[in-house]
């Protein structure tokens, strides 16, 4: 994707000329091709997995792989006239994520805004599309409210694939020894195409796998070395490898394997072999620590929840101040269980079905105007719509000593929400009194 031609102006500290640079990728994806036995859903890919040539590291000092939750210096956006999923993928960069955009209807962004985080943008020009988004693990999923599901990330995805130099044949083969959990297509016209279908998580790595080997020194036949690690991660390997002088250009991570294709390294792998095995002991596994960021569920509940998963006493959970309110968790976890975590924070995280619920009620001769001013002041403070709360009707029946109750039909998680916040502010004021 050429996105020189994009008209965005983001307005910080780090330069983008580096993100926008960038013209046909060989992981990347095109929405233009859907073969009628598709069938399926059909997703287009940006961010980090289809611009991996950009450095991340300027913007946060872990991984880009588990960078989901990170949000990015404020920018200033100008998009006229601009494709959605070239937006997408210039934030996606900054964000240090892969973004998926379910279906392929091909929309136009015009929007202005300033001093916005990238997180902050993305969701401000999803929402004005009528368009919502689920995250896991460093991915985000952008599509139709009514189309997202929860179980969105166990469906299975179309997406095309083009190479510059590695047959699609060697690809699908390449998939097929790794195990990854997909269906593929190649074509005999084109040799440098394949079409896979897999998860979301699985076509991440499969964009991993292609930029990793869609090189000129390995054509024509794919070839890597493989260490299988028992206590430290694949990404804690490399960092090691490298301090030992054995420089890896090119790896994936499966699980607990490190899949290395840089051939220079391949007449040393004896000694490679050697050091890891000197370095994978359970002394050698350091704690990560990272941020969660919460959209659903108050830090406080996400914290008590995870504790039903039984990780035990291997992973420790700090809220921040006012956990009640608070959308973000620090998680100190060892490096081997970071995935499983960040899953069970995610399934932890889902959207939940909507209820009615009482929020306050509101007693006083001036008790309407109470509960109305209540309902607004909590709206701007939660993010709730002013929509999805409702005042009844004066339920004592006197006019002089009238009753109201302040209700709203939103989760039961940010009815919650709404209810803490009320408890805190302790209304009685105005007449009414709040109870």
């Amino acid at each position: 994707m050429m996105l020189t031609a994009l008209r965005i102006t983001l307005a910080i500290s780090l330069l983008l000329s580096s993100a926008f640079g960038f013209c046909a990728t060989p992981a990347g994806a095109d929405a233009s091709y859907i073969p009628e036995e598709a069938g399926g859903a059909f997703a287009d890919i940006a961010g980090a997995a289809a611009y991996p040539d950009a450095d991340f590291s300027q913007y946060s000092g872990e991984d880009p792989a588990t960078l989901a939750a990170y949000d990015g210096n404020p920018v200033s956006v100008d998009l006229r006239g601009v494709d959605l999923k070239d937006a997408l993928s210039a934030l996606a960069i900054q964000m240090g994520v892969n973004i998926i955009i379910a279906g392929d209807e091909n929309q136009q962004v015009t929007i202005q805004l300033k001093d916005v985080t990238p997180r902050q943008a993305m969701e401000i020009i999803i929402n004005s599309k009528g368009m919502d988004y689920l995250e896991e693990g460093g991915i985000i999923v952008v599509g139709d409210i009514g189309s997202l599901q929860k179980n969105f990330f166990s469906q299975m995805i179309y997406t095309r694939y083009d190479t510059l130099y590695m047959p699609g044949e060697e690809i699908q083969k390449a998939l097929e020894e790794l195990g990854y959990p997909h269906k593929s297509i190649i074509s005999k016209a084109n040799p440098n195409f394949i079409l896979v279908e897999g998860t979301a998580q699985t076509l991440k790595k499969v964009s991993e796998l292609i930029y990793t080997v869609d090189t000129e020194d390995n054509v024509p036949s794919l070839d890597y070395r493989s260490a299988t690690l028992s206590w430290i991660s694949p990404v804690r390997a490399a960092e090691l490898l490298e301090k030992a002088g054995f420089k890896l250009n090119r790896y994936i991570e499966l699980d607990n394997r490190l899949l290395v294709f840089d051939r220079e390294l391949f007449s040393h792998w004896d000694q490679v072999e050697g050091f890891l095995k000197q370095v994978d002991l359970p002394q050698a596994a350091r704690e990560k620590t990272f941020v969660y960021q919460l959209k659903n569920v108050a830090a406080r509940d996400a914290e008590e929840r995870l504790k039903k998963f039984d990780f035990g006493k291997e992973i420790k959970t700090i809220p921040y101040q006012n956990p009640e309110l608070s959308r973000e968790i620090m998680i100190i976890c060892p490096p081997a269980v970071e995935k499983e975590v960040r899953s069970a924070l995610a399934a932890i995280d889902q959207t939940r079905l909507k209820i009615k619920a009482p929020i306050a009620i509101i007693k006083g001769d001036r008790a309407n105007q109470a509960a109305s001013s209540l309902r607004s002041l909590l709206s701007q403070l939660s993010g709730v719509s002013v929509g999805n709360m409702g005042i009844s009707s004066n339920l004592s029946g006197d006019k002089n000593n009238p009753i109201y109750i302040l209700w709203a039909e939103e989760t039961p998680d940010k009815v919650q929400m709404l209810k803490d916040m009320f408890e805190q502010m302790k209304l009685e004021e105005g007449g009414g009194e709040g109870e």
